[in-house]
């Protein structure tokens, strides 16, 4: 999809340093696949000049109603964590953003019997369209585990128990059913996930928490997909910024055109935690 014009219609912050921005413009979500993301640049100023990519969360704008309005709206999900989201943040109702996409590979769940959604901080983000997304019976069987460093930062877990999914979060500091990360509480389950018909795991977080997800799903042969977080600066894997290298190959893949959603298999986790 090309650039267009989309207008703030709310902002809020949802949790520490976490904001939901809502926009709307004509069919800005219509063709939108859950696991692929939006590039979006702040008009005016030179500084960041260049757009930033972002998952979606919702096919509508706050405020909306979801049955009528769902194409014509978009909710992202993001965390502060430079110049860039900075400015996002503090922009106002009645703003108007550069944005393009649906772009990129989402997820795949054909096939899939149990799935397991594994979250970690604001990664998550990308896992609630996916299970608002399954039919019924998908949803119902879906276990959804998610981490964060305080339960301050639980906001889409929230969301996710709205849906009939069985949602269970780990955090790292604070009162919590589980303390440790979102990989500890995975290992922790791994006798019950291990032994479901059918199970495929769905990863979205940092690269090291992916890193360990891909090694104990290859040690188990489970399938695993994950999505990257990764800094682009075109989207259309033209700049050659976002590449990742395929496992045991000299080849490399765009996260922005072959990706951000990826088999864990497939990819070269060398060097990283796990």
């Amino acid at each position: 999809m090309g650039i267009q014009e989309a207008e703030v219609t709310s902002i809020r912050e949802v949790q520490p340093r976490a904001f939901l921005l809502s926009l709307k413009a004509k069919g800005i979500s219509e063709e939108a696949r859950p696991g692929q993301f939006y590039m979006i640049r702040v008009q005016g100023g030179e500084d960041p000049f260049l757009p930033r990519p972002f998952s979606w969360l919702r096919r509508y704008a706050e405020g909306q109603d979801p049955q009528r309005d769902r194409g014509d709206g978009l909710q992202i999900l993001f965390q502060v964590v430079g110049k860039g989201t900075s400015r996002l943040s503090e922009l106002t109702p009645g703003r108007r953003l550069l944005v393009q996409g649906p772009l990129g590979m989402g997820w795949r769940w054909e096939g899939a019997k149990r799935p397991v959604l594994i979250g970690g901080g604001i990664g998550g983000a990308s896992l609630l369209p996916l299970l608002e997304e399954f039919p019924s019976e998908l949803k119902e069987k879906a276990i959804v585990l998610l981490g964060a460093r305080s339960p301050m930062g639980l906001w889409l877990s929230t969301q996710m128990r709205e849906t009939p999914a069985r949602v269970m979060v780990a955090v790292e500091e604070g009162e919590a059913d589980f303390k440790g990360t979102v990989v500890d509480l995975l290992l922790a389950e791994e006798r019950e996930i291990t032994s479901l018909p059918g199970v495929q795991l769905f990863a979205c977080g940092p690269r090291a928490m992916l890193g360990k997800i891909a090694k104990a799903a290859g040690e188990r042969k489970i399938p695993c997909q994950v999505s990257l977080e990764v800094s682009m600066a075109c989207g259309r894997g033209v700049c050659l910024g976002c590449a990742v290298k395929v496992r045991d190959t000299e080849r490399y893949l765009m996260a922005c055109k072959d990706g951000p959603v990826f088999d864990a298999q497939a990819l070269d986790w060398s060097g990283e935690d796990g």
